[in-house]
Order: C-alpha cells, then sequence, then structure tokens
C-alpha cells in the first residue's frame, strides 16, 4: 500500500539535499584522515602531538555514511509511480538497521577512549578489548539488519513507502518499536560514556600535567585542541555538541513508537533526523588536523 497525499516535495528536497550533504562531508572526512595519517608516518621524525585516531572512530565515521547512503536510495523515487521493489526492499532493512549501527559504534568509540583514557599514552587495547568493541559495535546492527531481511524476503507486502514519500519502510509498527527500542539502549549507554569521560577530561584538566598527560592524550583520539593547563572550549564544545546530536536522536527514536495518527508531522521530524550526518560531519570534521590537509 502507498499513500501520497499527504507529501510535501519541499521537504522531501530538503530531506535528499541534508543526507546527500551529510554523507559527502563524512567520506571526505574518511579521505582527509587517511591522507593526514599517511603524512604522519612519511616523515623521518614523528610529531607525537599528531592524532592518532582509532579504529572505531573509522567505524563510527563509516556508520553515518551508511546511514546518510540508506536513507537516500529512494532518491528520484519519492512521488508519484511506486520505486521498484528491490530497491524499496533495499532501503527498509538498511534504514532499520544503520540506525542501530550509528547507536552501538558511538558506543564503542567513546568505550575505546574511555579505556584508553586509563593507559599510558601510546600502550594499545588487548585483542580481546579491540574484539570486545567490535562485538559491541557491529552485533546488533547485524542482528537487526538480518531480522529485517528475513521480514522482507517472507513478507514482500509489507513494504511500502512511507506516507512521507522520503523512504521505504515496513508496515508492521512492531519492527519499528523493536529498533527504536534497541537505538535507545545505545544511545543511554553514550550518554553515560559521555558524562564519565566528561568527569575524567575535568579531572585531568585540573591536575597537574605530568599527571594528567595520559589522560588528556587519550581524549585527543576525538578533541586534539586541549590546553593541557586549563580547559578548551573547543573540547567543550564537541562533548556538549556530540551529546546534543544523542538527545535529538534518541528524541527521533522514541517519536517511532507514536502511530501515524498521534498529529505529529512525521516529514519535519525527518528532516530533523536528517541533519544529524551532517552534525556528525562537523563534529569529527572541525579538528585542526583535518584542516591542515586541505591547506
Amino acid at each position: 500500500m502507498d499513500i501520497q497525499s499527504g507529501v510535501n516535495g519541499n521537504l522531501v528536497s530538503a530531506y535528499d539535499a541534508l543526507y546527500v550533504a551529510g554523507s559527502a562531508l563524512l567520506i571526505l572526512l574518511v579521505v582527509a584522515s587517511d591522507i593526514r595519517h599517511k603524512n604522519v608516518f612519511r616523515r623521518a621524525k614523528v610529531d607525537y602531538n599528531d592524532v592518532r585516531r582509532p579504529s572505531m572512530w573509522f567505524i563510527a565515521v563509516l556508520s553515518w555514511i551508511t546511514l546518510g547512503i540508506s536513507f537516500c536510495l529512494l532518491l528520484g523515487n519519492q512521488i508519484g509511480q511506486l520505486p521498484p521493489h528491490a530497491i524499496c526492499l533495499t532501503q527498509a532493512i538498511l534504514i532499520y538497521s544503520s540506525p542501530t549501527f550509528c547507536a552501538f559504534s558511538a558506543v564503542a568509540f567513546l568505550l575505546q577512549v574511555h579505556l584508553s583514557m586509563s593507559r599510558p599514552r601510546y600502550c594499545s587495547l588487548s585483542t580481546l578489548h579491540q574484539l570486545t568493541l567490535y562485538v559491541i559495535a557491529f552485533l546488533v546492527p547485524l542482528g537487526i539488519f538480518l531480522e529485517a531481511l528475513v521480514l522482507g524476503l517472507v513478507h514482500p507486502s509489507w513494504v511500502q513507502r512511507d506516507p512521507t514519500g522520503m523512504y521505504c519502510n515496513f508496515s508492521l509498527e512492531k519492527q519499528k518499536k523493536i529498533t527504536g527500542g534497541f537505538i535507545l539502549c545505545g544511545l543511554i549507554a553514550v550518554l553515560v560514556l559521555e558524562v564519565m569521560i566528561s568527569l575524567s577530561y575535568l579531572r585531568a584538566a585540573q591536575a597537574s600535567q605530568k599527571a594528567s598527560q595520559a589522560l588528556v592524550h587519550a581524549l585527543e583520539i576525538k578533541i586534539e585542541d586541549y590546553r593541557r593547563q586549563s580547559i578548551s572550549g573547543r573540547v567543550l564544545a564537541r562533548i556538549l555538541g556530540f551529546t546534543l546530536c544523542v538527545l535529538i536522536a534518541m528524541s527521533c527514536s522514541l517519536i517511532q513508537y507514536l502511530p501515524y495518527n498521534a498529529g505529529i508531522n512525521f516529514g519535519t521530524v525527518n528532516i530533523v533526523q536528517a541533519t544529524l550526518p551532517c552534525c556528525a560531519a562537523l563534529i569529527f570534521g572541525t579538528q585542526k588536523d583535518i584542516w591542515k590537509v586541505w591547506s
């Protein structure tokens, strides 16, 4: 079943533009990070103030790229004639799994930051810790992906274009609630880790330079421009921005529990959610070493 009576073409265009822009910026961010990484290790003398981004940083950015591309798959088929079923099914599967990928990759990334803060400056995490982080990042999203794949193949009639016309999903409300519940769990864990990292950061800022050096450097994988003797406004801005994105995502996840007759403009909600990849690009991509790549 396809409902097109309430489609707002302007909202659809804004939705597409935000996701395309966010995905493009994040891809450029990965390219810039790779260039920066190669330039650092080509030097005869390594500057140990350079930012070393851990594997979970790249996984987190990859998750946002996946989300942005997933929500753009219906581009050109959002208004009018029904889209090809294969495209609609693919998008329906991905839009249920990619948000959980974003949530749990963020958990893994922040957990890696938190674990690194308790270690010497260049001491790597153990293989077990690394494996655990990958399990956290991929296990739930993979489970959601497989569940959605089975549902879509067994019940093809459940796959439909959303009433807003912006993307394809499943008509089964239970699927939305399951996905929303997992996203909420992941985002709550993100908030807890953000608080723990922020408290450690503040303690490090108040400690002596020697005692706080290892903690501060661990935070540099996320925020590099920390002034060792004072609290950097850029650091706090990144932490607050990251937390704000989490709160927005949590609000959008909670709205998934509401029916379409609840009086909510879901098109506007989708626009708000579409800003998140751009926000992620802004938070991850405004570090000084990234800007040096393009200068």
